[in-house]
């Protein structure tokens, strides 16, 4: 009688269970299954997804490490022209240029003075003889005022043109030396030349 009791308990409970869980459990069933087939295509659609995306980075990569070369080859390149360029530089300063108009006047000025430069000093040459001319007649009207001191007064006052004459060539006597003292001062002395 007890098994009949624990058979029927177990009848009942399995009628429960049937009216209660087993529906229950065939709408889990089929949700689940539902669920688990969205969910595969889900996977499925992100692994597709995820390749592309994997590939893209490989691409990436790929650029980047083109790129990377290519700029380190336009960085030698870069430093082969800038020395190319100071090489360039270098010549093109080294290089004979021609002259601007006002270096080529005043090289052709130069070049005049450089070929004066003889006339110039013939000429110093007759102005110093003749300033030693100077000196010697100085020297020998010297000695006629120092023997008659009035020599001088007595030719003015017997003639106006005479003492005119006179105070002219004095003049001029006195504006050679100083331009003789001036050219020593620019060139040096006299008697080197």
């Amino acid at each position: 009688s007890r098994v009949r009791q624990g058979n029927a308990a177990l009848a009942a409970a399995a009628i429960a269970l049937k009216e209660r869980h087993l529906r229950y459990a065939h709408r889990v069933h089929a949700a689940t299954k539902r669920h688990s087939l969205r969910l595969g295509a889900e996977i499925k659609r992100q692994r597709v997804e995820a390749k592309v995306i994997r590939e893209g980075l490989e691409a990436v990569v790929a650029r980047k490490e083109i790129l990377a070369a290519k700029i380190e080859q336009s960085v030698a390149n870069h430093e082969e022209i800038r020395e190319r360029l100071r090489k360039l530089a270098e010549a093109e300063r080294s290089l004979p240029h021609p002259l601007t108009r006002a270096e080529s006047a005043f090289k052709t000025t130069l070049q005049a003075n450089a070929d004066d430069l003889p006339l110039l000093g013939a000429k110093l040459e007759e102005l110093k003889r003749r300033c030693e001319a100077i000196g010697e007649d100085f020297a020998t009207i010297g000695g006629l005022a120092a023997g008659d001191g009035d020599v001088f007064e007595r030719l003015a006052a017997s003639d106006p043109a005479i003492a005119a004459e006179i105070e002219l060539q004095d003049a001029a006597t006195k504006a050679n030396l100083e331009r003789v003292k001036e050219i020593e001062l620019a060139v040096g002395p006299l008697d080197d030349f």
